[in-house]
């Protein structure tokens, strides 16, 4: 098959899913039972059934996205028991919905660049090569003048081919589609229809879970019927679909084949007392000038800065503030997105814990200061309790808001009661809940550098899986990606930062400063990645703000912080949606092998650009279609710097204004070409080497108008192209003759 980044892949004839024997209990409830079933390379399957039958549970199983009571499954010749063996990068997965809707913004080219990363290939959604192949993915849906575009303004449809795209940038042998029907408009299905006919002409296979066959009943050949969790029969799409609507749900003749046509084996399938002398009041840290003076004058600021930063307590306090400013929005930018905003606070509390045990610890060793070990104590405890959080979570054993309020409350309880046992005072306490500039030690500076390196480190080196994890989870599992492992990582490198910034800001307030910045950042951005950098800049400035401030007003370093942070989150229209998510959705003739979309001549000119210009120019300098990266590659040759994404933007907009025209060619790719005529005509193209005439409609037009009048029909619209070779590729044929 020939997938939308150019590279072809050949369908294999061998089995694409083999399920032998299977069932599936969730709870206390039977979902499958002794469900078996085959699936050939390059056959369009679907899976039908009623609501609750069972049907999404099937291709979950399959995917490894629910564990197996009973029963095995095969996917592309390998055990799914042997997870890491499975050739997930030749698996595509295509759920009901984009996850995390409530989360941080993401666009249609980051969405469909997590579709390439895998369990080998944790960095394959960077760099121009991923950028290229998302972009071909996106235009072989009609999107790829999206991509720059937040993935909440779409339709549902454009949501749904979003999806798709995501799962074909794979270049996939199997593709699985969980309801791609469910709750899109008409238009939206057909042209879902019409891309899924594409992809099934090209060799590839096709999983669908339907409700009903509607628009796909030309795409699928063969159906399967699931009734309370069995399969009950297994024939010709058609068949299958009549006795489906009859009801009756029992199998007929040869419809049922529980085990398939591929036989049971499958043999033909490939295979401390008082408060420590470095406590001190938050003033206390302003220490009188000895230094000997020039005798010039500094202006007041520089003056005033100079003063402050003369002092080591500050300098580290501010190396402090600034490493909690970068790390603590990365980590809460993933928070977010998950819809796990007070997980910062439970951690901050259980941290308390941890600190009592490091301090308690302390005084037991007669260390000086007693709380020498409370934040290497704080570390060690909030990272068991954020694994502990995720597990309970990952298991389901109580809902994660229960397990969150528990451990949260049972923290700050046992952090009290101990810190007292350890000789402790309310004040020292403060220090570690609200922040304070006088307690950061030499040691505290060092753990912090440590910890926000690692921090970010995490936070940024594995942006691509962990944004697939938090984006859409299932989707990530069904990469291969180890979900689990990277739940856990995230929850760590939480607890992480609630230690790194607790000197500076407090245990209690460390969630405001994780959280905040990202809310205010994902007002002005449709771009996870931008979304973070924003928060991150905003950190910053805030808690060297903050910082400063306290320098000169008694005030709790943390509080300050928190409250110039939350004064900067205003209120803001949502995203409008563009010009082009207004537009109606076209659809393509189903017989047509290429596809002109032509528009109205009368439409509006595009404003001028200095990209546009440099677009139309290179337009105007050929007389063959050429695709999007085709013309984005001239420019670069040509020293123009113009990015993919803006060159899809600008061809998408001179189409509609007439300037442009577009062709689809048998690979699903669009090409595009200066537009001659603008009243309307047609167009001769040579099928091997893009020469293409302009040509009047003349006799055709009056053909079709009579034709039409007399079936009766008006108001005729058409589109019509045609195909052939050229002079010069007819007469290179007849010379190799």
């Amino acid at each position: 098959m020939t997938t939308p980044s150019g590279s072809p892949r050949a369908a294999s004839s061998a089995l694409a899913i083999k399920v032998r024997e299977l069932s599936v209990v969730l709870g206390s409830s039977l979902i499958l039972d002794d469900v078996s079933l085959a699936v050939g390379g390059g056959e369009s399957v679907a899976i039908l059934g009623a609501n609750g039958s069972g049907k999404s549970t099937l291709v979950k199983a399959v995917l490894g996205l629910v564990p197996l009571s009973g029963g095995s499954i095969e996917l592309l010749g390998t055990p799914t028991s042997r997870r890491h063996r499975v050739p997930w990068e030749r698996v595509g997965y295509v759920p009901q919905r984009i996850g995390a809707g409530s989360g941080v913004p993401a666009t249609a080219l980051e969405v469909v660049r997590s579709g390439l990363l895998g369990p080998r290939r944790p960095w394959a959604d960077r760099g121009r090569a991923a950028k290229r192949k998302a972009m071909a993915a996106l235009d072989a849906v009609g999107l790829a003048h999206r991509a720059a575009d937040h993935v909440q303004v779409f339709s549902g449809g454009q949501a749904q081919r979003v999806l798709i795209a995501r799962a074909l940038v794979r270049s996939p042998e199997l593709l699985i589609l969980d309801e791609p029907l469910a709750g899109i408009d008409r238009a939206s299905r057909e042209s879902l229809a019409e891309i899924l006919q594409g992809l099934r002409a090209q060799g590839l296979t096709l999983v669908t879970v339907l409700h009903e066959m509607g628009e796909l009943a030309d795409v699928v050949q063969r159906a399967i019927l699931l009734q309370d969790g069995r399969l009950v029969a297994d024939g010709p799409a058609g068949e299958v679909a009549h006795l489906r609507d009859s009801g009756t749900g029992a199998p007929q003749g040869d419809l049922h084949r529980a085990h398939s046509d591929y036989g049971a084996d499958g043999d033909h399938h490939p295979d401390a007392g008082g408060p420590p002398a470095h406590h001190a009041p938050v003033l206390d840290h302003r220490l009188p000038d000895t230094r000997p003076h020039s005798g010039r004058e500094h202006p007041p600021m520089i003056e005033f800065v100079s003063d402050m930063l003369a002092s080591p307590l500050i300098q580290r306090a501010f190396i402090v503030a600034v490493l909690v400013g970068l790390a603590a929005p990365v980590v809460g930018t993933y928070l977010v997105q998950r819809g796990l905003a007070l997980l910062g606070d439970g951690i901050g509390h259980i941290a308390l814990t941890g600190i009592a045990l490091g301090w308690l610890a302390g005084a037991a060793a007669n260390v000086t200061p007693h709380d020498a070990w409370a934040v290497p104590g704080a570390i060690l405890i909030s990272v068991l309790g954020a694994v502990m959080i995720e597990v309970i979570r990952a298991n389901g054993r109580t809902r994660g808001d229960v397990a969150l309020a528990i451990l949260f409350y049972g923290g700050i309880a046992g952090g009290v009661i101990l810190i007292r046992v350890a000789g402790g005072t309310t004040t020292n306490l403060n220090s570690y809940l609200f922040g304070s500039i006088s307690t950061v030690s030499v040691s505290d500076a060092w753990f912090t550098i440590a910890l926000a390196t690692l921090v970010l480190l995490v936070g940024l080196g594995l942006r691509g899986p962990l944004f697939a994890l938090c984006h859409d989870e299932e989707f990530a599992h069904a990469c291969g990606l180890p979900t689990g492992a990277l739940n856990v990582l995230v929850a760590v490198v939480a607890a992480l930062t609630v230690s790194v910034s607790m000197r500076v800001v407090g245990a209690l307030l460390v969630s405001a400063v994780m959280i905040v910045p990202v809310a205010i950042a994902q007002l002005v951005s449709h771009s996870f990645a931008r979304t973070m950098y924003l928060a991150m800049g905003l950190g910053v400035v805030a808690c060297v703000s903050g910082l400063t401030i306290t320098y000169l007003v008694a005030a709790s370093p943390g509080a300050m912080i928190v409250v110039l942070l939350v004064g900067g989150l205003r209120r803001r229209r949502p995203p409008v949606r563009t010009a082009a998510a207004r537009q109606p959705l076209a659809t393509a003739p189903h017989h047509l092998r290429r596809q002109i979309m032509s528009a109205s001549s009368t439409a509006q000119r595009p404003r001028a650009t200095r990209q546009r210009a440099a677009v139309t120019d290179i337009l105007a300098r050929t007389d063959e279609f050429r695709s999007a990266q085709q013309i984005h590659a001239a420019l670069e040759a040509e020293g123009t710097k113009v990015g993919l994404a803006t060159v899809y933007r600008n061809l998408q907009t001179l189409a509609e204004s007439g300037a442009v025209d577009q062709v689809r060619s048998a690979e699903g790719e669009v090409l595009y070409r200066a537009c001659e005529e603008q009243e309307h005509h047609h167009h001769i193209v040579c099928r091997r080497c893009g020469y293409t005439v302009e040509v009047a409609g003349g006799e055709l037009e009056e053909w079709i108008q009579r034709v039409s009048a007399r079936q009766g029909f008006t108001q005729m619209e058409h589109t019509a192209e045609f195909f052939g070779l050229c002079a010069t590729c007819s007469a290179q044929d007849a010379s190799q003759d």
